[in-house]
């Protein structure tokens, strides 16, 4: 009677995302293999003596065997960029952390940096006496450093940002656009302009103020 031949199935591959959801698969792959102590404990087994009865022998092979086979296929689940990161690791333990460190700490870390830049996006304000352009300047780069980090900021929030954070002094130019149309419908770049025109007429208009008064007094 012939023995079924059973093809194994390749590891669980890691692409970069999803790496909690790897992991998971990825433990249960080595251990449908017994392979899952390899990763756990770090210790190199102890060589038998020259003396030592064959059957010490016989698992100190199969112990470097599992580690060897739990290593590569840990090796084979990631592609050239991030095999590129682990190939100075020598032991599967020594993987199995760095993968954590590269993308459960780092990940994390980004995590806390989109979230300061949100807040720092919340709280932004234009001040009374800064030009349009300088505050949509840092408001925009503001936003593309939010959306590096791979967090969703869409045009409507930020055109909604703008209104919201801009001087009394624009009350009337942001009441006049949202008469027009409704938000969702506003550009930046239409805001952007109905406020640097705002902008411009209050200047001309302080700049005649200024010029009466001193022709008054003289």
């Amino acid at each position: 009677m012939t023995t079924p031949n059973i093809t194994q199935q390749p590891p669980p591959i890691f692409d970069g995302s999803n790496y909690g959801v790897w992991v998971v698969r990825m433990k249960a792959y080595l251990e449908g293999y017994n392979l899952w102590n390899a990763v756990e404990q770090d210790v190199e087994p102890q060589i038998p003596r020259e003396n030592a009865p064959a059957p010490q022998g016989k698992q100190y092979e199969e112990k470097i065997a599992k580690k060897c086979k739990a290593l590569s296929f840990i090796q084979s689940a990631v592609p050239k960029d991030i095999f590129s990161r682990i190939m100075e690791c020598e032991t599967t333990k020594a993987v199995w952390t760095k993968l954590h460190e590269e993308f459960v700490e780092t990940s994390r870390t980004r995590h806390m940096q989109a979230q300061n830049l949100r807040r720092h996006f919340d709280l932004m304000r234009m001040k009374e006496n800064q030009l349009v352009k300088e505050y949509i300047d840092q408001l925009l780069k503001l936003v593309n450093q939010i959306k590096m980090f791979g967090e969703e900021l869409k045009e409507a929030r930020v055109a909604k940002k703008i209104l919201n954070s801009a001087p009394r002094k624009f009350e009337a130019t942001i009441v006049s656009l949202l008469q027009s149309k409704d938000l969702p419908d506003i550009s930046i770049t239409e805001i952007v302009n109905a406020l640097q025109a705002a902008e411009l007429r209050i200047s001309t208009r302080d700049e005649t103020f200024v010029e009466k008064a001193l022709l008054a007094k003289n």
